[in-house]
């Protein structure tokens, strides 16, 4: 696992790992289907379903802490 790896803990064998990175991306579309098309801070484009469980609204606490992260 990464530096920003969280949640780490071995698999049954202790061969793997399993752990959580925090990612952030930015909303650069809307769709009329229920999805959204969002960048990563490398540039890569996905879209995933607006009612994704994995996604939530940057708090702005969080925004304060990684404003690097956020660009206007």
């Amino acid at each position: 696992p990464g530096p920003r790896a969280r949640q780490i803990y071995p698999l049954e064998h202790g061969e793997h790992y399993h752990y959580v990175v925090d990612k952030y991306w930015k909303v650069s579309s809307v769709k009329g289907d229920g999805t959204i098309e969002v960048v990563t801070r490398t540039g890569k484009r996905h879209v995933v379903p607006v009612n994704d469980p994995n996604l939530s609204k940057a708090h702005p606490f969080q925004q304060f802490l990684h404003r690097k992260r956020f660009p206007n």
